[in-house]
């Protein structure tokens, strides 16, 4: 399975979300209460309704009453979309199934109620309970969209659809809701919403259209493919999109596999073949719908893991051991290594990819030890280092204990999807950098707070990286784009440095021209002179970019992942051809009707602020009077002050700084004005329309 996107509208902090996934792993960024962890949230929904009434729930309980409270701000609905392809052979031949199980169980119920219909209707009929459903005639229904919908108003409460296209024309298959049992059950629902429904299959006698029967008749699809009448050949299969294409694309359908309505006559071997494919017991009594074949794929392929985990266990019933574990909070590993290293040939493969990666992380090598227990259970412990010298995992710390996990999930079927919360949180850094690489070849989700997950080896990693962002308008989401690509690959040297991608996680960036102008303002500010919370406790971070020749790169990084950011600049920046203008403009960043060429300072420092540009300087001080540099200003608040902390910090410019301004204790009122006006330039660009 491969899930292409995720949207959703009113789903908890996520007002309006639509993230398109790439290839690969995508790392999702952006600062606190962006709503990343309520995005793995979201891709986990869409199953637990799906499972409601399927048997889904272990204890019994409902987990979906917890979510009926998961409006954005108390909403009374919301809606969440997985945009899914079933891409693995196993998922299609699960669809095919269904496919054929449904046709075969239709025309074998027309059969047994119809019995008086002679020749040659009853030998088309006995005909198709037998036949295949050919695999290439199911291909539409392999990639679609996952639609779930939750509504406080309805009777109803919960809805989920199955949106794909067929030979160009958009279908609606019902899951669950108010349309789903009724139309399963062939009839039309007493009311309906957002338009009228139908059901996909049905059996109707001749001369039922004329009374204003709803095709597409199954009966007389059956009759057209294969009766004596038509002069055609007996068909080897069954045309599955025929059968479809007869279809109004217009009205929403429910399909399903019904009960047969006499048990002594026909039962077609593809509804026991189904029932098996779906780990079922077959009675042949059984009634499957579209949705059960969608909760079956995604159980398989989705694996989810909470920001929380808990201790690892040790003993297991032999039951828990036969099929694949629920390593959701992380505890049962060693159930799952159990299972892989004693399984078939490609789980123990599977076992064997485990480990080489678990000590491509660690340096570790994973050995497994396992015990019958009285209760006819198993204890199996976890050891990890030399053979001769191992320890239990458990008492080598959590940072290999959730390497362990990570490594395990990572040697997952094929096909799998792992959605990975905070797996950095006991990670040492290099081991971080380790892991990125691997999750590079799974199609997953990892969310982080952590830079060095970030993958930056080389610019097609950046594909894979996005950032969420609230805003007054909705969620944002920001992704590098064809227009940031061609300076981002120039600027890859400078990625690599962890405090740059730490910028991601950034509410705003303030970028100085030098570190004499970090060390200073920073130590100012930190006494919150405006009242506005100093940058740091806003999640602010201040930059020294090392020269105006480096404002471009640091821009057009940030514009790709759309953080909102500040400059500050000496004089010279000012000036009409200057560095930092020739870089604005060419990202077109620049705002329109400069001041003329000759205009004075003031009239520059006005227009620039007007794209977020600042400074303390008054004039430009060019033709080397250094009267527009951060130094100049210093002095006039204290000459004497500035000669002595220049002279105790000799050439450490960010010390001059700090120390100049801890002596300085009174914020200048520049200095508080300064700041004043870059809170509201990053607060109005944080609250800018989503593009």
């Amino acid at each position: 399975m491969k899930i292409h996107s995720i949207a959703a509208q009113d789903f908890l902090s996520l007002a309006s979300l639509d993230l398109t996934l790439r290839p690969g792993t995508t790392v999702v960024t952006g600062p606190n209460g962006a709503g990343k962890s309520n995005l793995g949230t979201a891709v986990a929904l869409p199953l637990l309704v799906l499972e409601q009434g399927l048997g889904g729930s272990r204890d019994g309980s409902d987990p979906l009453e917890l979510y009926e409270r998961a409006g954005r701000f108390g909403a009374a609905a919301y809606t969440v979309s997985l945009e899914i392809e079933l891409d693995q052979p196993g998922e299609q031949e699960l669809v095919r199934l269904f496919a054929e199980a449904a046709v075969a169980a239709v025309a074998a119920n027309a059969l047994n109620a119809h019995g008086e219909i002679g020749h040659p209707e009853r030998g088309v009929l006995a005909l198709f309970p037998g036949l295949n459903v050919a695999a290439d005639s199911v291909t539409s229904l392999f990639r679609g969209t996952l639609r779930i919908a939750f509504s406080a108003r309805r009777r109803t409460r919960w809805w989920a659809a199955w949106e794909f296209d067929h030979d160009g024309q958009p279908m609606q298959w019902i899951l669950r809701g108010p349309h789903a049992d009724w139309l399963c059950r062939g009839q039309l629902p007493p009311w309906t919403e957002g338009g009228s429904a139908s059901p996909l299959l049905r059996f109707t006698e001749a001369g039922a259209e004329k009374r204003g029967s709803e095709a597409p008749m199954i009966y007389h699809f059956l009759r057209e493919e294969a009766s004596p009448q038509t002069g055609r050949a007996e068909p080897a299969a069954i045309d599955f999109a025929r059968i479809m294409a007869n279809i109004d694309p217009t009205r929403a359908r429910a399909v399903d596999v019904p009960v047969l309505t006499d048990g002594s006559g026909v039962e077609p071997s593809a509804i026991a073949a189904l029932s098996h494919a779906l780990g079922r017991e077959h009675t042949g009594q059984e009634r499957y719908d579209f949705r059960s074949v969608l909760a079956a794929v995604l159980r398989q392929s989705l694996v989810l893991t909470d920001n929380r985990r808990l201790p690892l266990a040790r003993d297991f019933p032999l039951a828990q051991l036969r099929g694949p574990a629920d390593l959701r909070d992380g505890s049962a590993v060693a159930a799952e290594l159990y299972r892989l290293k004693n399984g078939s040939i490609e789980e123990q493969q599977r076992f064997a990819q485990a480990r080489t990666t678990f000590k491509d992380i660690t340096r570790l090598d994973l050995h497994l030890q396992s015990t019958p227990t009285a209760d006819q259970g198993m204890a199996i412990d976890i050891l990890v280092g030399p053979a001769g010298s191992a320890r239990i995992v458990q008492f080598a710390g959590a940072g290999v204990q959730e390497s362990l996990l990570l490594a395990t999930l990572l040697a997952g079927e094929p096909g799998r999807v792992v959605v990975l919360d905070e797996p950095a949180v006991n990670l040492h850094p290099t081991v971080q950098r380790s892991l990125s690489r691997h999750l590079a070849d799974v199609q997953g989700i990892v969310i982080t707070h952590s830079p060095d997950m970030v993958p930056c080896s080389d610019i097609t990693d950046l594909d894979r990286v996005v950032r969420l962002t609230q805003q007054s308008d909705g969620t944002r989401v920001s992704s590098v784009t064809a227009t940031h690509r061609p300076q981002l690959a120039n600027w890859m040297q400078r990625l690599l440095l962890s405090d740059v991608r730490a910028l991601l996680f950034a509410s705003g960036v303030i970028l100085c021209e030098g570190a004499t102008e970090l060390g200073a303002l920073s130590q100012w500010w930190s006494q919150d002179p405006a009242g506005l919370g100093d940058p740091g406790s806003a999640n602010i971070a201040m930059v020294d970019v090392n020269g105006d020749a480096s404002f471009g790169g640091y821009i057009n990084y940030l514009e790709a992942f759309g953080i909102p950011w500040a400059v500050i600049a000496d004089g010279p920046a000012f000036a009409p051809t200057a560095n930092l203008g020739k870089q604005l403009r060419k990202l077109r960043l620049a705002p329109d009707d400069p001041p003329a060429a000759d205009a004075d300072f003031a009239a520059w420092r006005a227009y620039w602020s007007r794209a977020g540009v600042f400074t303390l300087a008054d004039a430009f001080g060019t033709g080397g009077t250094k009267a527009g540099e951060i130094e100049a200003f210093l002095a006039q608040l204290d000459k004497t002050l500035l000669d002595t902390v220049q002279a105790e910090h000799r050439a450490s410019k960010p010390r001059i700084g700090a120390a100049f301004a801890a002596a300085h204790t009174e914020v200048p009122a520049e200095v508080t004005d300064l700041y004043q006006q870059i809170h509201t330039h990053l607060t109005t660009r944080s609250n800018r329309p989503t593009i």
